[in-house]
């Protein structure tokens, strides 16, 4: 097949790195994967994650329907995938009789997805709250978790000398933009509430809101900002739990990575965590509930250091992707 991505975001995040990921699988399943982004001024943008063989396009900034209609025309793609609302809205206009879909990373907007046909929820809670008149054709396929790589003792050690933590330090971890939506104002509060000795809260990423959460955390020295990471690997061995705050959560790619090295969850209760940690040995407290996650922190403290074991069967690569592919082909039975 002939696959055509598009997706016009600015920063990485979840949306970016599964595009990433679902084109590394397609291209492995042998097909020809075209990618539509935004140029990209920042860095790190997606182009740092999408593999060598896509073929990557540039939105133009002048006559934008009618250039892509044209590349459209020109490509000849088998389906049309967007991602996020800009890249839904534009493709949606210029599609023609391709089949186009989109992948919901957050929640529907009948202007962005209104003429795609087709949609893809992440989770069965997402695809219930689709409205009665929407006449996209559905389905529901949840994120996967990439193999992470290896990561040594030795490695795992530095990272943990670096944050000043001993072999019994709690390390509390989170990785995510710093972002108003991702609640980390819940995480720092809990974890001065919690007031836990020897621990370390070590907050990965970056964002809009990271000076007013630098402000927050003024004055205690165990918080760390430690700024954007790629290679986040030995990051969720070092941490001893990994807790999400997210006001909302479409789904959570970190939650599967975090499972993926057994490390301890603490997540607010959105759509996403309880869809991916149904069934899990994680803890789920209320949003932006201060008291509870410490509680949930002094819990895990109590605890002491332990890795968890889960079920991350349901979240293989290859599994979900077939499933992507056979809904595209729906559409030409």
């Amino acid at each position: 097949m002939i696959i055509f991505h598009a997706l016009f975001s600015k920063e990485v995040s979840g949306s970016e790195r599964y595009l990433a990921s679902l084109a590394q699988e397609q291209i492995k399943a042998g097909h020809t994967v075209h990618v539509l982004i935004r140029r990209q001024k920042q860095s790190p943008n997606i182009t740092d994650y999408l593999p060598e063989e896509v073929i990557l396009h540039t939105l133009p900034k002048r006559f934008k329907k009618l250039r892509l209609w044209l590349l459209l025309r020109c490509v000849r793609p088998d389906a049309i995938h967007t991602h996020l609302g800009k890249a839904g809205r534009l493709l949606g206009k210029i599609k023609g009789r391709t089949p186009c879909v989109a992948t919901l990373h957050v929640k529907y907007k009948r202007k962005d997805f209104k003429r795609h046909d087709g949609l893809i929820c992440l989770t069965a809670a997402q695809q219930q709250k689709l409205p009665e008149k929407s006449t996209a054709q559905t389905t529901v396929i949840p994120c996967w978790v990439e193999n992470l790589r290896e990561v040594s003792p030795t490695e795992i050690e530095t990272h943990r000398q670096n944050w000043q933590a001993d072999d019994q330090t709690l390390v509390v971890g989170s990785i995510c933009r710093l972002h108003p939506h991702k609640g980390l104002d819940t995480l720092i509060n809990a974890f001065k509430a919690a007031n836990l000795t020897n621990s370390q809260l070590i907050l990965a990423g970056v964002g809009k809101d990271e000076a007013r959460l630098q402000a927050l955390a003024a004055g205690d020295a165990r918080i760390q900002f430690v700024g954007y990471q790629k290679d986040v690997a030995p990051f969720y061995h070092a941490f001893d739990v990994f807790v999400s705050t997210s006001l909302s959560e479409t789904f959570g790619l970190t939650f599967l990575e975090a499972m993926q090295t057994g490390c301890p969850l603490i997540a607010t209760a959105t759509d996403g965590a309880k869809a991916c940690l149904q069934n899990q040995p994680a803890a789920l407290i209320p949003v932006q509930d201060v008291a509870a996650l410490a509680d949930a922190l002094t819990t895990v403290h109590k605890q002491g250091r332990k890795r968890a074991q889960y079920n991350i069967q349901n979240f293989a690569p290859d599994h979900c992707c077939q499933q992507i592919e056979a809904f595209y082909k729906s559409f030409k039975a």
